[in-house]
């Protein structure tokens, strides 16, 4: 008689079960982080598939924790947003109300996002027994980690994320793939000693923070269009001021999860690529408008306003120098940019999500043809 070959769910489960009952592990964390669990666009309609093999190893572990007499924790390891999760055919709506999983560990596949919905899975999790550990990992974006050489974040981005996803109703932090830049001062052991302060909500509040938005994927094209993830999500914020049409306004939101009139000084600091000092902005946040004479501004640089060119290497559209092939971010002179500033203790911030904007208000007439703001930074000293 002729046996029917085994699923992967069944495979995956018979290993699994093999590690717990041959080792003296705590649990098990399931790692999703590719984007072909199912067929293309298929996952929605699959999705409980998925759930029944959760399922079954929740029922294994527990069985395997029984006879061992202690509890087997399941964990699992998700996209950074509801919708990446469901359309990959990932419930995890499912997974909490069922009472399957122990944690949800939501991150970014390789860069810490400070403005992913995060809320959005606390509002899942708040009345459930699954906690929830968002996920740090050590670069902001690809092209802060090409620019700067692979320095990872600084204890100070490190307690930013910290605060936003406690803010957001989270429950703790996943450490992921901090395991990278060995050739970077302190080194290692070093660099990880900042994670003993992150699990405290009050000394994540009493040091300097330092917010990093800037567009996570920007600068890769393997997947299709510039800033498009293997998940079908864009992610590659930024707010685009065109010259040529009239009264040019664009807006970026963010999350922020800070009381200002709580710290001793805040900067919100964007740059704009293809700005230039004669550019008359109005700048808002929340609708309020900044006054001219707060903001602070610098000159344009020198570099040629110069957009990155997409080739195709090798059957890929990738984001090429025409003279040097593939992208180095580290070598690649960026477009011309000004950097502008102000203080944000006074203005009418929201806890969660806030929306900064700009008007165009009179361009520079020798300017480029457009404005591309897609980095932004607010720094916060503590009382």
């Amino acid at each position: 008689m002729q046996q029917r070959p085994l699923s992967a769910g069944t495979f995956a489960t018979i290993e699994m079960e093999e590690v717990v009952s041959r080792f003296e592990v705590d649990g098990i964390e399931m790692c999703f982080r590719d984007h072909a669990y199912f067929p293309v666009n298929k996952g929605r309609e699959r999705a409980h598939l998925m759930t029944d093999l959760v399922r079954k190893i929740r029922l294994m572990l527990d069985q395997r924790g029984k006879a061992k007499n202690k509890k087997l924790l399941l964990g699992a390891r998700v996209f950074s947003s509801l919708k990446e999760c469901q359309d990959l055919g990932l419930d995890v709506p499912a997974w909490i109300s069922q009472g399957s999983i122990d944690y949800l560990s939501p991150a970014d596949v390789m860069y810490t996002d400070f403005s992913a919905p995060y809320a959005e899975f606390a509002a899942l999790t708040r009345n459930s027994k699954c906690m929830l550990y968002p996920g740090l990992l050590p670069w902001s974006s690809v092209r802060a980690r090409g620019r700067l050489d692979q320095i990872p974040l600084s204890p100070a981005s490190q307690r930013a994320f910290a605060r936003t996803v406690y803010g957001a109703g989270a429950d703790g932090i996943s450490i992921y793939n901090n395991f990278t830049t060995f050739w970077h001062a302190p080194f290692y052991p070093q660099l990880m000693r900042i994670f003993h302060q992150l699990r405290d909500p009050a000394r994540v509040s009493a040091g300097e923070r330092h917010y990093i938005f800037d567009p996570t994927w920007a600068g890769l094209t393997g997947f299709g269009a510039d800033g498009l993830t293997s998940t079908g999500a864009m992610k590659a914020n930024q707010m685009i001021l065109d010259r040529k049409t009239p009264s040019p306004r664009s807006e970026y939101r963010f999350n922020l999860y800070e009381d200002m009139e709580q710290s001793h000084g805040s900067t919100f600091v964007f740059r704009g690529f293809g700005m230039t000092d004669d550019d008359e902005l109005a700048v808002k946040m929340n609708g309020h408008r900044v006054p001219d004479a707060a903001i602070g501004r610098t000159r344009a640089s020198k570099a040629p306003v110069d957009w990155a060119h997409v080739h195709t290497v090798e059957g890929r559209s990738v984001k090429t120098i025409p003279e040097q092939g593939r992208i180095d971010f580290r070598k690649q002179p960026e477009p011309s940019f000004s950097t502008r500033w102000f203080e944000l203790k006074g203005l009418p911030l929201q806890w969660g999500e806030n929306v900064f904007s700009v008007d165009l208000v009179k361009g520079d007439p020798q300017g480029s043809s457009q404005i591309v703001i897609d980095e932004i930074e607010i720094f916060v000293e503590p009382e």
